[in-house]
């Protein structure tokens, strides 16, 4: 399984090229060589009985082939390799109890070890005996045909021909009552283990067959006696896999509603490559179960029976595993499951619009902010920019100013539904940050993400803004821009965005040049109004008579409650 120990004919080799030394001979094929000699092809059990006849010198002779130097184990070689510590994982988890190896090596005891867990081993005919009965084995590691370290090594066609009467029925026990995953076993040499698979007529439980290469002869014809589902893939690229999905059911087991297992499944759907059918089926259910929300109701009576600062919090609460759904998907999906989600956000952002309160109709607009922001940071920490300007200038809603559709990026904003917070933007922040960071797994990249984010779409606000709804700052960073004509105060995030000129190119397409001549322009305009507004504000933040320092370096804009 990958990990640097020699294959039988690498043995075959060494052992051959020992035996032409010990006659006194070099030959340049040392195959050919003991083909001319004995008129037959080098097989590994004749050359290993040749080179030792007893068991013991068997064992003394594989030892090097087995015990890792100390340069081999710096290099990674003869130790447990990805395979070894995916079995050894899905042991220390319970999906797996008992391993049957016709390996010598001990790589998988190494692997359980370096796990903090002692396993059970049986190597010998006695061991076998005297073992304790299967189900009550937890990590029993059986070497069918012992292991290095003992002279009772199954080796030769004699040894493998039969097993004692004992074995035989572990054999059976093991193959009847218990699911079977088969690594890269050729079924050709050990005619006593083909016979006992063979005469298993019952099949309670799914058998799995993994191997490198397509299954012939004995090995193709076990396979299908037993309906085994064969996979041609490497072990060490596909039990990791199989660990790690089998890791993620489990946790939604426990809890099938968690966000963390939740997410966490549909992370490893995408990182297989394959379609992520479970996350599309989720989100439909999000969309579903948020439509069923009482505080979300659409139907007028419903929505007049509950006050405004009842209905924002209620909303708030049952959006965890829907903004994080959105956010891992923006992240890590495709321009299908872009697809998904973005159509998702827009049916929960078709809201109605009834006469009375207008920040109670703004509560309606809860989900389809915090979709916009979980997928628009999401995508801009992804450095995912066309999915970002789809996001901004896609989802079209119904624009109460003008009567006709509007992107929902340009009317849907924190200040919707936090108006009464000064820093509206900030509040959004603090509810999304912990999703976006911990649940969504974007860590660090959050903050930078969130503040590119708000400055696109503050300038493409302005960019396109001919409605009657006011432009409400970004909660961005500033910094200080010293020249020699002085100081001039900029977002931080300006120089990043602008280095993207594919995503200004992009963006060109949306700038009203009734405005702006392009996106560029509008960035200008965004650096020299949030430039403007900062320096007011921190000079009207000086008390009166007294000589006080500006503020300087880096800080957030004290802007953010106010619009343009």
């Amino acid at each position: 399984m990958g990990a640097g120990v020699p294959a039988a004919w690498q043995i075959q080799e060494r052992l051959l090229t020992r035996i032409a030394a010990a006659s006194g001979e070099q030959p340049d094929d040392v195959f050919v060589w003991w083909k001319n000699r004995t008129g037959r092809d080098a097989e590994y059990d004749e050359l290993l009985h040749a080179a030792a006849p007893t068991p013991l010198g068997r064992k003394d002779l594989l030892r090097e082939f087995f015990e890792p130097t100390d340069g081999e184990r710096e290099a990674g070689l003869k130790v447990p390799s990805a395979a070894h510590r995916a079995i050894a994982q899905m042991m220390a988890e319970g999906l797996v109890r008992i391993v049957v190896t016709l390996n010598f090596d001990l790589l998988i005891e190494t692997a359980l070890r370096d796990l903090g867990i002692e396993p059970t081993v049986v190597s010998t005919a006695a061991d076998a005996a005297g073992m304790e009965p299967l189900h009550a084995q937890r990590h029993l590691i059986w070497h069918l045909h012992g292991d290095y370290t003992n002279p009772e090594m199954l080796n030769t066609p004699d040894e493998l021909r039969t097993y004692p009467a004992h074995i035989g029925l572990r054999l059976d026990e093991v193959f009847d009552q218990y699911g079977l995953l088969v690594v890269g076993w050729s079924a050709r040499w050990d005619s006593a283990l083909i016979a006992a698979l063979a005469r298993c007529s019952s099949r309670r439980y799914p058998t799995f067959w993994l191997d490198r290469f397509p299954l012939n002869g004995d090995a193709a014809k076990l396979a299908k006696a037993r309906d085994a589902t064969v996979v041609i893939k490497d072990a060490g690229e596909w039990l990791p896999m199989v660990t790690e999905a089998c890791g993620a059911i489990k946790h939604l087991e426990t809890d099938p509603l968690t966000t963390a297992g939740a997410i966490a499944t549909v992370k490893r759907d995408l990182s297989f490559g394959r379609i992520p059918v479970g996350a599309h089926d989720l989100l439909l259910k999000e969309v579903q179960r948020i439509r069923e929300l009482q505080a979300f109701s659409t139907n007028e009576d419903i929505w007049r029976s509950l006050s405004y600062h009842d209905r924002i919090p209620a909303i708030e609460d049952e959006l965890e595993l829907w903004a994080a759904l959105i956010a891992t998907l923006a992240y890590w999906g495709n321009a299908r499951t872009d697809d998904w989600w973005i159509s998702s956000a827009a049916h929960l952002a078709d809201v109605p619009t009834f006469a009375g309160s207008s920040d109670a109709n703004n509560a309606l607009k809860v989900p389809a902010i915090f979709a916009l922001y979980a997928g628009g940071v999401a995508a801009v920490a992804a450095g995912r920019w066309t999915t970002v300007v789809r996001l901004l200038t896609d989802i079209p809603v119904l624009n109460p100013f003008s009567g006709q559709r509007s992107p929902a990026a340009a009317l849907y904003k924190p200040d919707d539904v936090y108006p009464h917070t000064r820093w509206p933007s900030r509040a959004l922040f603090g509810l999304l940050r912990p999703v976006l960071s911990d649940a969504a797994g974007l860590g660090v990249l959050v903050e930078e993400a969130w503040e590119q984010f708000e400055y696109l779409s503050y300038a493409l606000d302005l960019a396109r803004h001919t409605e009657a709804k006011a432009v409400p700052f970004p909660y961005v960073r500033v910094d200080d821009d010293r020249t020699d004509s002085g100081r001039e105060v900029v977002p931080v995030v300006s120089a990043a965005v602008r280095s993207r000129s594919a995503l200004l190119d992009e963006l060109n397409a949306h700038v009203d040049n009734n405005r702006y001549a392009n996106f560029a322009a509008a960035l200008d305009a965004a650096d020299a109004r949030i430039g403007a507004a900062v320096e007011d504000a921190e000079r009207r933040s000086i008390p009166m008579g007294r000589a006080v320092r500006l503020p300087g370096g880096r800080r957030f804009a004290p802007i953010a409650g106010e619009s343009q």
